[in-house]
């Protein structure tokens, strides 16, 4: 009896390593082969998404520091646009939190929530009433467009998942 459980474990964790190290790969070659960072961010946003229903939102936090810095790395963010990136990981981790958090209640609630938490935070890093810390031309190319991307990976892509991650819930 005791043997069985040990293979089972060990067949769920194999399981779950073999789903991280591909969904790293995706967050790694996807910002490289795309150049639009609108549909890089959709998909981006789509796999953290996954990422945090099928493997948790440690797992999910830990893939979703990869791809700025590849988007970075690849000229999909231009240089000027460096001092974004650790912006777009606490959005990334802020919107992996929201859906966490929120999806034992419904997906299509944790899925809006967490877009239009990601956007505000996106948004509201660039604009504020202080000092700015970014040009105006910053922000409105990179955090407007991100969060945006944030908001249609939620409409777009919601009656195509919902049902498989209904199953998966």
């Amino acid at each position: 009896m005791k043997e069985k459980v040990l293979i089972i474990a060990r067949d769920f964790v194999q399981g779950k390593f073999f789903m991280f190290s591909w969904m790293l790969a995706f967050s790694i070659v996807i910002p490289a082969l795309t150049h639009s960072q609108y549909v890089t961010g959709s998909i981006i946003n789509a796999l953290l998404i996954m990422a945090t229903i099928l493997l948790g939102p440690l797992e999910a936090v830990a893939i979703g520091l990869i791809p700025s810095a590849v988007a970075l790395s690849t000229g999909l963010l231009p240089l000027p646009l460096a001092p974004m990136v650790p912006f777009i990981m606490i959005g990334n981790a802020l919107l992996i939190v929201c859906v966490s958090f929120l999806r034992s209640k419904s997906y299509t609630l944790a899925v809006g929530v967490a877009a239009l938490v990601k956007f505000a935070f996106l948004y509201g890093t660039g604009h504020s009433d202080h000092e700015p810390i970014f040009t105006r031309s910053t922000c409105d190319i990179a955090f407007f467009d991100d969060g945006l991307s944030a908001i249609d990976n939620s409409a777009c892509r919601r009656n195509d998942c919902l049902s498989f991650f209904e199953r998966h819930a």
